[in-house]
C-alpha cells in the first residue's frame, strides 16, 4: 500500500516530467514538428499526450501536455496552468495553479493524495 508521501512523491514525479517536456517548447519553438518530438518524450515507460489545434485539432488556444493525472496548459498568450486531475472531470481538479511552486504548494496541502492509489492499483 502506497504511503501518504509516496502517492505526493509521484505526482510531483509526474508534473516534473511535464515540465521537462515543457522546456523543450521553451528552447524549439512549438511548432507542429516541435509537438511531435515531444510526443515521443517516455517517463516511467508511458509517452507522454500532447494535444493542440494543429495536432489533433482541439478547439483550445493551448498545447496540453497529459501524463498520468498531470497536465500542462501552455496557452497561446503565454500563461502556463498545471493542474492535478485523478478523476478525469472537468471542473473537479484537485490542483490548479499558475506556476510550478504553487502546484507544489497545492500537493504539499493535499490530505488524501493516497487515495487515488488506492483506488487504481495498477498505478
Amino acid at each position: 500500500m502506497i504511503t501518504e508521501k509516496e502517492a505526493k512523491a509521484k505526482i510531483k514525479g509526474w508534473m516534473d516530467f511535464l515540465v521537462e517536456c515543457k522546456k523543450v517548447f521553451d528552447s524549439e519553438g512549438k511548432s507542429l514538428k516541435v509537438q511531435k518530438k515531444v510526443q515521443k518524450m517516455k517517463h516511467e515507460g508511458y509517452l507522454v499526450e500532447v494535444e493542440s489545434p494543429e495536432l489533433d485539432n482541439t478547439g483550445g488556444d493551448w498545447i496540453r501536455l497529459n501524463y498520468a493525472d498531470c497536465y500542462l496548459f501552455l496557452h497561446e498568450d503565454g500563461r502556463v496552468e498545471y493542474q492535478y486531475d485523478p478523476y478525469s472531470v472537468y471542473g473537479e481538479e484537485v490542483i490548479i495553479a499558475c506556476d510550478y511552486k504553487s502546484f507544489i504548494e497545492e500537493l504539499e496541502k493535499l490530505k488524501n493524495a493516497r487515495k487515488f492509489f488506492e483506488d487504481n492499483e495498477e498505478l
